[in-house]
């Protein structure tokens, strides 16, 4: 409980940077019986378990820590990577190549400014929560196979789309719908060089598109901001 970098451990409390131990306490060794007593005490009542809290961070505090956490990268840049190659920028993410300023994924390959996503990912460009992804660009929580699709939201199994929302197995559609291939191929151009002069293109969706505000989200958590800086920005 309430470990930092710590592997292969059981019933550790407070514990930072231990390897295969067992009845550990802030990093010191206990018998069953002691440990079991001690954590007893810890948890016996609320205003115990806030001071041990305060306790526990004063101690990961004091213990030395790995610079960066990285196992099998190659020619990479971040933190928290795994079996990476060529991932630049990249943080909490597994399983990538040629990737860059990518956080919280897995299984990708030549991703650029996407989080929260991947599984058979390819291809990609500010992605917002998805798996399966191919060709696509400005998706936002959109799943199992979303192919060659473009400012697309809450989408499934889709492909040669342009701004959708919530569509379902289909196919050229724009703004959710239905064209032919050729008429498709001909509308999307058109509506790409628009968005180029209103200076549209090439942006994520805007902010107010957010059902949530600043405060009911986590935004507050990465980036925080004043109340004057809050309300300068609605």
């Amino acid at each position: 409980m309430v470990l930092d970098d710590c592997r292969n451990c059981s019933d550790c409390f407070g514990c930072s940077g231990l390897r295969n131990k067992q009845y550990y306490i802030f990093n010191k060794p206990y018998t069953k019986a002691e440990y079991q007593s001690t954590i007893a005490q810890y948890l016996g009542s609320a205003n115990e378990f806030e001071k041990v809290k305060a306790q526990v961070q004063a101690f990961h505090e004091r213990i030395p820590k790995r610079a960066l956490i990285m196992e099998n990268c190659e020619n990479s840049i971040g933190n928290y990577l795994s079996n990476c190659k060529n991932a630049i920028n990249c943080f909490e993410v597994s399983d990538a190549e040629d990737c860059r300023y990518c956080y919280v994924a897995l299984d990708i390959k030549n991703c650029m400014d996407s989080t929260r996503f991947g599984y058979q990912t390819e291809n990609c460009y500010e992605i917002m929560g998805g798996t399966k992804l191919y060709q696509s660009a400005f998706v936002n929580v959109s799943f199992e196979g979303v192919n060659e699709c473009l400012y697309v939201d809450s989408c499934i199994n889709v492909k040669n789309c342009f701004g959708c929302v919530g569509l379902r197995q289909k196919q050229y559609c724009i703004l959710n719908k239905q064209y032919s291939k050729e008429d498709y191929e001909t509308l999307v151009p058109k509506i790409i060089e628009h968005m180029k002069q209103t200076g549209e293109w090439g942006e994520f969706f805007p902010a107010q598109f957010s059902p949530f505000g600043y405060k009911e989200s986590v935004a507050q958590e990465y980036q925080p901001l004043s109340e004057p800086q809050i309300i300068e920005r609605v």
